[in-house]
């Protein structure tokens, strides 16, 4: 497993403040978006030697580089920068929720870090990607459905963000489809 090491020291930290800021105990602010049994499988996998942290800017398989957002909407929120034969994507998990956050430059109020870094993460990102937008894959945007191909298989909504030069799209009625262009 991966896990981005400023996260799990943040958490680390945080699971070790004295009871004075867990006044509601694991309903408190501060461990309201953690589980503390995460921590005692962390340890377990890291005793194993199945724990990989993960630093900045670190090559996680070719093309695939992890990237911190350090103390933004947590304490080491990851982003992942993806190069592909149609240029750079980025799956940016918690590091921007939804593409109103880089085009408005506009962060989410949750978060364990502060709002000033998760706009510098969004400036970072929309510099990587040139101004296309379109090439991040946010953490909980529903309007990547609508500007990618997308079909539902079961109750699941799927969208095709590239498709490989040597495969074939999936979505069922674009069988052409190489390029960026908004579902209709």
């Amino acid at each position: 497993m991966h896990v981005q090491l400023e996260e799990y020291r943040g958490w680390l930290e945080a699971l070790a403040l004295p009871d004075l800021y867990t006044p509601l105990g694991e309903r408190s602010w501060i461990t309201s978006s953690f589980d503390r049994d995460d921590a005692r499988v962390f340890g377990e996998l890291a005793r194993d030697h199945r724990l990989k942290f993960v630093g900045d800017d670190e090559e996680l398989a070719p093309g695939i580089r992890g990237h911190l957002s350090k103390d933004g909407h947590t304490f080491g929120t990851q982003w992942l920068s993806v190069e592909t034969s149609a240029g750079p994507f980025v799956v940016a998990g918690d590091a921007v929720m939804w593409y109103s956050n880089v085009e408005e430059m506009w962060p989410s109020g949750y978060t364990n870090g502060n709002t000033y870094n998760m706009l510098m993460t969004y400036g970072q990102i929309y510099e990587y990607l040139k101004g296309e937008v379109n090439r991040i894959i946010p953490g909980h945007d529903a309007l990547l459905f609508e500007r990618h191909p997308s079909w539902k298989v079961g109750a699941n909504e799927v969208a095709e963000v590239h498709v490989a030069n040597w495969d074939k799209p999936l979505h069922p009625s674009r069988s052409a489809f190489r390029g960026l262009e908004p579902a209709p």
